[in-house]
């Protein structure tokens, strides 16, 4: 099921005007592999009746004009898996909204603009980082938070050295 097929999606493939809704999936949710360079202007994994909802990425790019959220509400679960490709997020990423949020990582890159939040709003969040690199300008994990950085690169801009010393 690849993300730019548009029998996968409600229409049509999603555009740099539209939220890419993955939900309420039968079977895995789309795939962005080395052909596909996806556009959105949000995207959200795991949101509306679905109880668990998964974004894999093999490769291409995924532009994100704004937001990125993993599991939005307290039943839904969001997984994002990125074996390779490149991310980038106009403004923020949350992994675990008020729901869970899981993003699998082991090559590629994530970069987001401003924030990168782990868990939000009563949410519980895990990042594995086993190869790529995340990049960030804010570092956030809250109460349901937890990351593992077993490879792979964390970038913070600037001097977050006392943020960071403070979830370990």
């Amino acid at each position: 099921m690849l993300w730019r097929n548009p029998a996968n999606w409600n229409g049509s493939v999603p555009t740099a005007i539209d939220k890419a809704t993955i939900s309420d999936m039968l079977v895995s949710g789309p795939i962005i592999d080395s052909g596909t360079s996806a556009v959105a202007l949000q995207c959200l994994v795991g949101a509306a009746k679905s109880p668990s909802d998964i974004l894999d990425m093999t490769g291409g790019t995924l532009s994100i004009g704004e937001w990125f959220q993993l599991g939005l509400r307290a039943a839904n679960d969001g997984t994002f898996t990125i074996s390779a490709g490149t991310v980038t997020v106009g403004t923020n990423m949350t992994v675990g909204k008020e729901g869970a949020g899981h993003l699998n990582m082991t090559g590629g890159t994530v970069t987001v603009s401003i924030q990168f939040r782990i868990a939000s709003m009563g949410g519980t969040g895990h990042v594995q980082l086993d190869g790529g690199t995340i990049s960030c300008r804010k570092f956030i994990m809250l109460t349901g938070a937890t990351m593992d950085i077993s490879g792979g690169t964390l970038i913070v801009n600037g001097d977050a050295t006392s943020t960071i010393n403070g979830y370990i």
